[in-house]
Formats: C-alpha cells, sequence, structure tokens
C-alpha cells in the first residue's frame, strides 16, 4: 500500500499514518530510513525491509492489565540493539603533511550492532 485516502485529510503515503498514530496514540518517535544495500536482498529478490523496535518501554498507565512483570526487574536492559564503540567520541590525529599543511584523521571503532533482544526485529520482503 503506498498511498491511501483519510476522511477530510486527503492523500498521504503509509508511513506518513504510521507516523501520524504513532506519535498521536502513544507519544511515539518513528523513523523510516533508506538503505540501498538491502534492494534485492529480500525473499525471492525483493526489497528487505527491517523493522527495529530499539527500546522496550515499561507500561505505567495501566500496570493492573500488564501481565509483563519483567521489565521491572533490576538490572535491566531496556535497548533492545546494541552497537559498541571503542571511544566515547571520535579520536582526533592531527598530522603534518609534506607542504606545511596539517591533516586531521578522525578515528572511532565500532561493531555493526547486536541484537540482544531478537523479539524486537522483524523482516519484511517487500517488492517493490
Amino acid at each position: 500500500m503506498t498511498q491511501f485516502q483519510r476522511i477530510g485529510a486527503g492523500v498521504d503515503v503509509a508511513a506518513g499514518v504510521v507516523e501520524d498514530i504513532a506519535n498521536r496514540v502513544g507519544g511515539d518517535k518513528i523513523e523510516f530510513v533508506a538503505d540501498d544495500t538491502l534492494i534485492g536482498q529480500g525473499a525471492s529478490g525483493t526489497d528487505l525491509i527491517i523493522m527495529n523496535f530499539p527500546e522496550l518501554k515499561i507500561n505505567r498507565q495501566n500496570p493492573m492489565v500488564d501481565t509483563n512483570q519483567f521489565p521491572g526487574l533490576a538490572p535491566n536492559q531496556l535497548a533492545t540493539s546494541v552497537m559498541l564503540t571503542d571511544v566515547a567520541a571520535p579520536t582526533e590525529i592531527p598530522t603534518p603533511i609534506a607542504d606545511g599543511g596539517t591533516t586531521v584523521l578522525y578515528t572511532q571503532r565500532a561493531t555493526p550492532g547486536w541484537g540482544i533482544r531478537p523479539e524486537a526485529f522483524t523482516l519484511l520482503s517487500a517488492q517493490y
């Protein structure tokens, strides 16, 4: 579904609907990011869509109907995916060059990321 008609609102794309509902109803922020490396990587050559929910929320609105007791335990990790780096901020390495100038290299090593809670990831194959 690439577009739809809402009463009194005109035409919007599916991503706009998801962002609007998530923000208005749940106060959540949804980010859509394009990645050319996922083109043709899905099933039968379709495009791959990765959905990641990076953080779990503890339901504090109505604890009577929430049977999930694990988020309240300590220590607790609310993140569902992590990326580790060797330094907190990129390291600056100034180096003199032959013409008398200086070049600056910024370096930081990072892992590609780990899904520590695989239930928070969904892989979708979509024909574009």
